[in-house]
């Protein structure tokens, strides 16, 4: 059975979760979480871990911001304090694996980088539980799944695309002399020769742009037999129709009429798009670890 993980957002209520068979529970540390989602001090990690122990929902720390060469110690520090009092947790640098001995609780999400068996395997034989890429097409998908190796998907929601370090809207404010506030706040983006507007968001920790559309993969996990656990990613979703969406994969997995829910995820107001999924992307690698372009 795929197991349904989904993001932690303020006024839910974790019954309305249970209710939908939801496994688990991603909380974002405000420290080191790239989640443009509210980040949360550890008083308020250990808080929310003990009400989700009394509703039987595992709980996901999202660290899955890069750390500068300054910033190690002060990381080693914050994640041993933590490491066992979580059930899992999310990251994407690499450094993490230097910090514990046991892997079993990691899941590496670094977005766009898994896109072969191989490195599935290697992931796997640590014990370490890993996400594919978010821009594979379902043919590669499939491919990979023939692997007979578990994984997880992100199935919805808005596409990271970029990151950087900078404060790039910061700097654009600065050059022409904007007195808009620009940080923590959802903006948008148009290239001169594109009509999209894209999602870019600033913190603290940098930019970061979207999808211009939702992503979402439905009718097709029916054909995946080895995915692990499906993410359902709420930024930028208002909290009523993230739990609607919830409530329409849990249908989906509880063997629901397929294409009477997809209608359903269709008309939820946003804009809803397969992205990569229908098409070929150059990210697969064959077996001996070269690109198939």
């Amino acid at each position: 059975m795929k197991k349904i993980i989904v993001d932690y957002k303020k006024g839910m209520f974790f019954d309305t979760l249970v209710n939908n068979n939801v496994y688990g529970v991603i909380l974002n540390s405000e420290e080191y979480s790239l989640n443009p989602l509210d980040g949360l001090k550890i008083d308020e990690l250990l808080n929310l871990n003990k009400e989700l122990k009394k509703y039987n929902l595992k709980s996901f720390i999202n660290v899955d911001r890069l750390i500068k060469e300054e910033e190690i110690d002060e990381f080693v520090s914050y994640f041993k304090k933590i490491y066992d009092l979580f059930d899992f947790y999310i990251y994407s640098d690499m450094s993490v694996l230097t910090m514990v001995n046991d892997y079993s609780k990691l899941i590496y999400y670094p977005k766009t980088y898994i896109s072969s068996t191989n490195e599935l395997k290697a992931y796997s034989k640590l014990n370490i539980k890993s996400f594919l890429s978010n821009e594979l097409s379902f043919e590669e998908i499939e491919d990979i799944d023939k692997a007979n190796i578990p994984y997880s998907l992100e199935v919805f929601g808005f596409h990271q695309m970029f990151y950087s370090k900078r404060h790039l809207l910061s700097l654009y404010k600065e050059w022409f002399n904007i007195e808009t506030n620009v940080k923590n706040k959802e903006l948008f983006i148009k290239e001169e020769l594109r009509d999209e507007f894209y999602p870019i968001f600033e913190t603290d920790k940098g930019t970061l742009i979207y999808t211009d559309y939702c992503y979402y993969l439905f009718s097709e996990l029916d054909k995946l037999n080895n995915v692990d656990m499906v993410y359902i990613n709420s930024a930028f979703i208002d909290l009523n129709t993230y739990l609607y969406v919830i409530s329409l994969y849990n249908e989906l997995i509880s063997d629901g009429d397929t294409l009477e829910l997809e209608k359903e995820l269709l008309s939820i107001g946003y804009k809803l798009d397969k992205g990569f999924l229908l098409k070929k992307s150059v990210l697969l690698k064959n077996s001996g670890g070269e690109s198939d372009e």
